[in-house]
């Protein structure tokens, strides 16, 4: 018995006579009044149920839902990952990352390399002439190509260049781009496996043969962002034509590094020192200092699409700033990539 209840207080009474409420209603007995509350209970239910089914009809019937727009989650693609961001398939994601000789471009290139859902492509204007001059057009024009996935064989890129392609008349790293028909194609992980080295070292990516264009086009097509690592691009300005182009969503992470870290970089991969190398380093930071310039005038065609990032930063909190990096270029991070990081990297 609950002695406080208002409607049970009135049951306690012996009397024959009629029992009514305090509120002056007929009481009911405690049984029925369960029966009621179940009863209750029962009919919100049913008229929900009623109710969700003539607007599920109604949605259907007259064509207002429409069926959820095309997306590829990181987890489907990354079979280690965590719950990641969807990425909208409708338009082709990509990424160019601009930076210069030994300024640790292999290292963010890595945070790409290492993921499933991209298609990383190494220095792919090693073939074309590194002064600021004409070729820059025909750089540009290269780059485009890829991040659309159209994958040329290398005779066709070297011609455009203006390199001879008669592998007797070429000499270092032709050597091995025309034999792959990719140059640094063991730079690309998506390039050293599958179907792309069914014979040779997936590790290595040695003795795997010659890259089929059309295959790796089509893998490229799948993939759900191209990153492009290049150091031969003078000027940020000469992109506008490609981040302009309305059928793909491209971003440029410009990459920069202290010179001192530069220069003692190149020292120890180029024996001795060397007033060329010091040279070097003057023209780098001249152009470095034009381009920064050239992006604070945000002009339209730059904007929300252009981020300076500092090579010493990403070292010392690699985790951190690789989920920048990904936030802004429209990727989620995964599980997957964390446990790479961490394996990786003294910081996370």
């Amino acid at each position: 018995m609950r002695p406080h209840d208002p409607w049970i207080a009135d049951l306690r009474s012996t009397s024959l006579k009629k029992v009514v409420s305090r509120i002056g209603l007929p009481a009911i007995p405690d049984y029925r009044m369960t029966s009621y509350s179940k009863f209750i209970r029962k009919l919100i239910l049913l008229l929900t149920l009623f109710c969700g089914g003539i607007t599920i009809a109604y949605v259907y019937i007259t064509g207002v839902w429409h069926p959820t727009p095309n997306y590829v989650t990181l987890d489907t693609l990354d079979h280690g990952g965590s719950h990641a961001n969807q990425i909208k398939s409708s338009k082709k994601k990509g990424l160019i990352i601009v930076t210069n000789h030994r300024s640790g471009s292999t290292f963010l290139g890595q945070f790409f390399n290492q993921r499933s859902d991209v298609f990383y492509i190494f220095e792919p204007l090693v073939t074309f002439d590194e002064k600021c001059s004409y070729s820059e057009k025909k750089k540009t024009r290269h780059l485009h190509d890829l991040l659309k996935c159209n994958i040329r064989d290398q005779p066709l890129v070297f011609a455009e260049a203006g390199r001879p392609i008669d592998q007797e008349k070429i000499k270092g790293l032709g050597q091995k781009c025309i034999p792959n028909n990719f140059c640094f194609r063991e730079k690309s992980k998506a390039l050293c496996a599958g179907q792309f080295c069914t014979t040779g070292n997936n590790v290595t990516c040695s003795r795997c043969g010659p890259v089929n264009s059309t295959m790796a086009s089509s893998k490229c097509a799948e993939s759900s962002l191209v990153v492009i690592k290049v150091i031969r691009l003078c000027h940020v300005n000469n992109l506008k034509s490609i981040l302009e182009d309305s059928n793909i969503d491209v971003k440029v992470i410009h990459l920069m590094r202290d010179p001192r870290g530069v220069l003692s970089s190149r020292l120890r991969v180029q024996e001795g020192t060397s007033r060329m190398t010091l040279q070097g380093v003057v023209k780098m930071c001249d152009r470095n200092l034009e381009n920064v310039k050239f992006a604070r005038g945000q002009p339209d065609w730059l904007r929300n699409k252009y981020k300076i990032m500092r090579y010493e930063d990403i070292c010392q909190f690699p985790l951190k700033f690789a989920e920048k990096i990904y936030k802004f270029v429209g990727v989620g991070m995964t599980s997957t990539m964390k446990r790479w990081i961490y394996a990786n990297t003294k910081f996370a």
